[in-house]
C-alpha cells in the first residue's frame, strides 16, 4: 500500500540507515502488508530481510562487478606485487595512514620500499630493480608541485648537497627541506642529518644567492664555487632514535627501522609481544593516531599502533581508562597494551594503557647478569649505565678462572629498557636473566 513518495522514504532510510526512520517505516510497512492480506509474522519476518538488506547489500549485478574487480585485484597481488603495490600506494600517496598499512603488505609480500633520494626518486613511487623507490611528493610539506619540479629539473645523480641547492633551490623552501632532510633523501649526498638541518637557513641563503645572481647575469668570477659555498654547522649527527622520530614526522611511518626493533629480547622475556608477529594478551607499540568516536555503547577512541611487524587498530570503551589515560594517546608515544581477550577478530579492544618506559621500569624485580669478568671491571662498567633510585636488585653471576661467583650488588637500581639494552652490549655479558613483579606483570 506504499505510495511512490512513501516508497521512496523508506529508500533514502535505507540508503542512510537512519534507525528512527526506519522504525516508523516498520509499523506502515507492517499495518500495509496486513491490510493487503498477509499475516503480521510473515509481514514482519520480510520486513527484517528489508532491514538487513539496509546494512549492506547489493543487487545482483552489483554483486558480481565487484567479484569480478575483487578477483582481478587478488591476482595483479600474487602475480605482479611490485607493480600492484607501487600503484596502490600512488593511488593513496597523500594518505598516511593507507601507505602505512601498504608498506607492510608490501614488506610481509616481499616487497620491499627504498627510502626517499633527491638524486633517484621521483616525484611518484616508482619501481627500481626489485623495489620500491619512496616517491618525494608523498613527504610532508613537499606535495606534487615541489617534487615534480625537483625531478624535473635534475639532469643525473647530485654531487655534493651544494649542486642540489644550486640546481633546485629556486623550487623548495623551507619546510620542504626540512622534511627532504628529515627524511633521509638527502643522505646520497651528505650522511649527517644534523648539519644540514641545523645550516637550513644558510643552505636556503645560498639557494636565493644563487638565484638573484642567474637572474642579474652575474658571472662567476672565480673557476673554483667552493669560495662561494658558506660553511655549515660542525656538529654530531643525530642519533639513531632522533632519525627514527623525524622519520615519523616526515613519512608517517617507520621505513628503515622501527624503534622497538631493539627491545625485541626484552619484551620477550617480559612476555610481551607484537600484535603483527604473534596472538598476543600484551602487545607493545608506537601510537600513529588517536580517534573519538561516539556509539550506541557511549563514547570510545581508535589508537592506530604501530610495531616492527604491522599496523593495527585497537578500541578502548573504558570511560575511566579514556579519562585516567588519555595523555598516552598522543602521536608518537611509546605504550604496552592489555589487551581484551576476545574471539571478534573485526578489531582489537582494548583493557588498560600503559607508558612504555615506567611500565617496563615497574615489573622488573630483579636481574640476573652473567659473565665472564672480573667483579671490579663488572661493577665499573656497570656504574656507568645503572641509576640509583629504583627498586630493581642486580645479581651478578661471575666465571672466575672456572669457579662461578654470585654478587648482590648492594642497594636497589632504576632500570629502563634502554639501560637493559646497554647492559646486553656490555663485552663480558653471556646472559641477562628477569625476575619479575608477577602482580604488576
Amino acid at each position: 500500500g506504499y505510495s511512490l513518495a512513501e516508497a521512496d522514504l523508506l529508500r533514502r532510510a535505507m540508503g542512510k540507515k537512519i534507525k528512527e526512520e526506519m522504525d516508523k517505516q516498520r509499523e506502515l510497512f507492517i499495518q500495509g502488508a496486513t491490510k493487503n492480506g498477509v499475516d503480521y509474522d510473515r509481514a514482519s519476518y520480510i520486513f527484517d530481510l528489508v532491514a538487513k538488506f539496509a546494512g549492506y547489500g547489493f543487487n545482483k549485478s552489483h554483486a558480481a562487478a565487484y567479484a569480478v574487480i575483487s578477483y582481478q585485484t587478488a591476482y595483479l597481488k600474487a602475480n605482479y606485487p611490485l607493480e600492484f603495490f607501487t600503484a596502490l600506494m600512488n593511488l593513496n600517496i597523500n594518505d598516511r595512514d593507507k601507505l602505512n598499512l601498504f608498506y607492510h603488505a608490501a614488506k610481509f609480500s616481499g616487497v620491499s620500499v627504498l627510502s626517499p633520494d633527491i638524486s633517484k626518486s621521483k616525484a611518484e613511487f616508482s619501481i627500481e630493480g626489485e623495489r620500491i623507490r619512496y616517491g618525494i611528493a608523498a613527504l610532508r610539506n613537499v606535495g606534487f608541485s615541489i617534487a615534480e619540479g625537483i625531478v624535473n629539473t635534475r639532469s643525473s645523480a647530485y654531487k655534493d648537497i651544494w649542486e642540489f641547492i644550486q640546481n633546485s633551490g629556486h623550487i623548495i623552501n623551507k619546510r620542504a627541506l626540512e622534511s627532504l632532510i628529515k627524511s633521509g633523501a638527502c643522505d646520497s649526498v651528505h650522511q649527517n642529518r644534523k648539519q644540514l638541518y641545523e645550516s637550513i637557513d644558510t643552505l636556503i641563503y645560498f639557494a636565493n644567492k644563487n638565484r638573484q645572481d642567474k637572474e642579474s647575469n652575474q658571472a662567476v668570477l672565480f673557476g673554483n664555487l667552493d669560495v662561494l659555498r658558506p660553511k655549515l654547522e660542525d656538529v654530531e649527527d643525530f642519533n639513531e632514535e632522533e632519525k627514527l622520530e623525524h622519520e615519523l614526522f616526515s613519512l608517517g611511518f617507520y621505513l628503515t627501522n622501527h624503534p622497538l626493533e631493539k627491545f625485541r629480547a626484552l619484551l620477550k622475556k617480559l612476555d610481551i609481544g607484537f600484535i603483527g608477529e604473534s596472538k598476543t594478551i600484551k602487545t607493545a607499540g608506537v601510537i600513529l593516531n588517536a580517534r573519538m568516536r561516539t556509539s550506541e555503547r557511549g563514547r570510545f577512541v581508535i589508537l592506530t599502533l604501530s610495531d616492527p611487524y604491522n599496523v593495527s587498530e585497537i578500541a578502548f570503551y573504558n570511560n575511566e581508562i579514556i579519562e585516567e589515560k588519555r595523555n598516552l594517546f598522543s602521536p608518537g608515544t611509546f605504550v604496552i597494551i592489555d589487551l581484551e581477550a576476545s574471539g571478534n577478530t573485526t578489531r582489537l579492544a582494548g583493557k588498560d594503557i600503559f607508558e612504555f618506559t615506567e611500565r617496563i621500569t615497574s615489573v622488573m624485580k630483579r636481574l640476573v647478569l652473567t659473565g665472564c669478568a672480573d667483579s671490579q671491571t663488572a661493577a665499573m662498567e656497570l656504574s656507568s649505565v645503572l641509576k640509583d633510585g629504583g627498586r630493581t636488585k642486580i645479581m651478578l653471576e661471575l666465571l672466575l678462572e672456572k669457579h662461578k661467583v654470585s654478587i648482590l650488588l648492594p642497594g636497589a637500581y632504576s632500570i629502563t629498557p634502554q639501560a637493559v639494552c646497554e647492559i646486553s652490549n656490555l663485552s663480558w655479558i653471556k646472559g641477562i636473566e628477569i625476575d619479575t613483579n608477577s602482580l604488576l606483570i
